[in-house]
């Protein structure tokens, strides 16, 4: 089935369009009588970001998207910053 996905650019945050095809891949279960099947999207070109030009989906690689409600806190990637911030005392409310 074709359709277009969105899906947002990691450098500089633009969604873009990309037109792919979607594919259903079946996982195994642990019951026999259950069938998993898995959204699997497979881009029908190459997309480049309309924004900053860096290359988002190809031909040869397949997209899954995969929910952060399944996961647990500890697993979650979680930017650390490089300074910590210092108090500043610029008035009298920050003293």
């Amino acid at each position: 089935m074709k359709v277009r996905f969105r899906m947002k650019c990691s450098n500089c945050g633009q969604w873009n369009r990309v037109p792919v095809n979607k594919i259903f891949i079946e996982q195994h279960s642990p019951e026999p009588k259950v069938k998993v099947m898995i959204q699997i999207y497979e881009p029908l070109r190459t997309v480049k970001c309309r924004k900053c030009g860096r290359i988002i989906a190809e031909p040869g690689e397949l997209i899954r998207i995969v929910s952060l409600k399944n996961v647990r806190n500890d697993e979650i990637p979680v930017k650390e910053s490089k300074k910590p911030q210092e108090p500043h005392t610029c008035c009298r409310k920050c003293i």
